[in-house]
């Protein structure tokens, strides 16, 4: 086993960036607009993941 997470995204219509597009800006990252996974998300890449989500769907 590799160890690590599977990530699903989902966005709701209206939001300027799409599930695919922020979860291909990591290696195993992709899917559609609305609905993007990471099939493996290291551990040790958690807290840049975690980083990465609030800064593009952060709701100010």
């Amino acid at each position: 086993a590799q160890g690590g997470l599977v990530v699903s995204v989902r966005v709701p219509d209206g939001r300027p960036i799409g599930a695919d597009e922020f979860c291909r800006g990591f290696p195993t990252g992709g899917g559609r607009k609305r609905a993007g996974g990471i099939n493996h998300l290291p551990e040790t890449e958690f807290d840049t993941f975690a980083e990465r989500f609030e800064a593009a769907f952060r709701l100010d």
